[in-house]
Formats: structure tokens, C-alpha cells, sequence
């Protein structure tokens, strides 16, 4: 039994010119395009927002310095508890 031919390159070539056809031959509809872009428009917005907050960074190590930051034991047991 030689089983080099089952399923070999020119079975999966003759499958994936298929696909492309299909793909190809799909009609687009203009609500597909609009999406795309307010999708491409979300993904730019969203890389423009710095990843670090920095003023509230400042304003948390300010808060520790001086002792005014306040633990709720509660929230932070809530959290771990996931309520």
C-alpha cells in the first residue's frame, strides 16, 4: 500500500483554488465594507490611547506618599471573589 498519494499536494492545490473561487465569486455587500471600516477606524482610536494613565499613576503615588490612600478591604475581597 503506498500511501504517499492519498491526499497529497495536488489534492490540497485542486481544494484551495476552490476556496479562492468561492471567495472571488462572493458578492460583497456595501453594509460588509462600511463595517470593515468602522472597525478599521475603532482598531486606530484604540492605538491611540495611551496604555499607562499616567496622571492617575501620579496621583495614586502621591496619595501612598502622604498617607491619604484609603484600602477598602471589602472591594479588594470582592474582587478576588469575583462579585
Amino acid at each position: 500500500m503506498d500511501i504517499k498519494k492519498i491526499g497529497g499536494y495536488g489534492y490540497i492545490q485542486g481544494i484551495n483554488k476552490k476556496h479562492i473561487e468561492k471567495i472571488n465569486r462572493k458578492d460583497f455587500k456595501a453594509s460588509d465594507f462600511s463595517s470593515s471600516l468602522e472597525i478599521k477606524k475603532l482598531l486606530k482610536d484604540a492605538k491611540e490611547i495611551p496604555e499607562v494613565r499616567q496622571e492617575l499613576v501620579d496621583k495614586l503615588k502621591d496619595a501612598i506618599k502622604n498617607g491619604t490612600f484609603k484600602v477598602d478591604p471589602e472591594k479588594i475581597a470582592k474582587s478576588i471573589l469575583g462579585g
